[in-house]
């Protein structure tokens, strides 16, 4: 969905819908609307993996501005949000009258403003003014200059009403950007977050807790109801969802459909006979080190990898195949398939390590394939094997060597293009 389904809700109900994958790029302020209003209620509606970057303010991941109107019993679920300011997970902002309540929101948020009264940046909502929050949780990670709370970003001179509610997220304050913390009850930070807290000597109604899954903190404490809220899987270190959630209740199902590694073809993964959950770093690396190969041969080859080493523990973002001179190899043909001689493995968390390669295989001349000197794992080149013709390349040169700069090539390019070629 590239732009915003609703430009504006007056007097209506919305329920029991799922937007997924939208990716909005145009000058939207909302993935549902872009103003909610007027007594309208929006009820199990759940937002997922969906973003919103354009240079706009009062974006939210929900709605951009709502106004004497109600969200509850829904969710934003790894939103990716990147806006000028007033930027919200549900909302952008929350105007005289408006009720967030028994709602989540998971991803990040960045408000790119960097002048005035900063970005104004919240898990729930970037702007509270005139409104009610009840019963919510965040886990999202704010960025941008000032002004970021894991609940509300703004404002910066009432204090909103703020009850039964936690964020877990990371960046500027734990809750409040503008520190407007005098009306939230019952209200937690997370111990463990890197964002600012609020607790001195000075504040009483703030509290802290130091873990997500404690299934008894949600229904005992901040008095989350089981008629609404699913808490089965928090004993497997999963947050509470609702029960109107489309995401699976069943552990294996749901991780199957949020996939935690990013392996490729997943569900088949889970399926074998052979899986093994403690291996599921080394199934991913796998699939990068031999991306035309099956699932198959990653569980077999991963599971017979006994190497503490870093391929078992960190996944893999990028390789870099190497020739004798440590050169990067950008291109194989089948008569060059030994030019490559070690690959440099670059890790997410930024480490790397080099192996040693051999040649060994073209699998129907296509793709060239290396053992791992020192392990039981191979490498196979990303690009298919080019066929080099002779006579054509003959025939380009000969093409080429007869064109005259001035009135065959600067004719048709830029003058960028046109210098590059001149000096070719």
């Amino acid at each position: 969905m590239p732009t915003v389904l609703f430009a504006t809700l007056n007097r209506a109900t919305i329920q029991n819908l799922v937007i997924e994958n939208a990716n909005i790029t145009n000058n939207s302020k909302g993935i549902l609307a872009n103003t909610i209003e007027n007594n309208s209620i929006v009820i199990n509606t759940h937002v997922l993996n969906s973003s919103i970057s354009n240079d706009q303010s009062m974006i939210g991941g929900i709605v951009g501005e709502i106004k004497n109107s109600t969200i509850k019993q829904s969710s934003v679920v790894d939103i990716s949000i990147r806006v000028s300011n007033t930027a919200g997970g549900i909302a952008g902002q929350m105007s005289s009258g408006s009720v967030v309540e028994d709602c989540y929101v998971t991803g990040s948020i960045t408000g790119t403003i960097t002048y005035g009264m900063g970005a104004r940046v919240g898990g729930i909502t970037g702007w509270a003014s005139g409104t009610k929050i009840d019963r919510v949780y965040t886990k999202v990670n704010l960025s941008g200059l000032t002004s970021l709370g894991g609940l509300i970003g703004g404002p910066n001179g009432q204090n909103p009403v703020i009850t039964n509610s936690v964020s877990f997220g990371n960046g500027g304050y734990r809750l409040s950007g503008y520190g407007k913390i005098a009306n939230m009850v019952n209200v937690y930070e997370y111990a463990n977050s890197t964002a600012i807290s609020h607790i001195d000597s000075m504040v009483t109604n703030i509290k802290e807790i130091d873990t997500m899954y404690d299934k008894s903190f949600y229904q005992g404490v901040l008095g989350f109801d089981e008629n609404i809220w699913y808490f089965d899987l928090v004993g497997y270190e999963i947050l509470p969802m609702l029960k109107n959630s489309p995401l699976p209740h069943d552990i294996a199902s749901y991780e199957i459909e949020t996939n935690p590694n990013n392996i490729p073809n997943y569900a088949e993964v889970r399926k074998s006979s052979v899986y093994k959950a403690e291996n599921e770093i080394l199934y991913y690396n796998l699939s990068k080190l031999k991306p035309f190969s099956d699932t198959r041969t990653w569980l077999e080859m991963a599971n017979a990898y006994s190497d503490d080493s870093l391929m078992a523990k960190e996944k893999i973002s990028f390789i870099v195949p190497l020739n004798e001179n440590n050169e990067n190899v950008l291109g194989l043909t089948k008569e060059t398939v030994s030019s490559i001689t070690k690959i440099r493995v670059v890790y997410e968390n930024k480490e790397s390590e080099t192996y040693e390669v051999e040649h060994f295989l073209n699998v129907e001349n296509l793709i060239a394939t290396y053992k791992i000197e020192g392990t039981n794992l191979e490498y196979e080149y990303d690009n298919y094997l080019k066929t080099i013709d002779e006579s054509l390349l003959t025939q380009i040169f000969a093409v080429a060597s007869n064109l005259d700069y001035a009135t065959d090539i600067a004719t048709l390019t830029s003058e960028e293009e046109s210098l590059v070629c001149g000096f070719l």
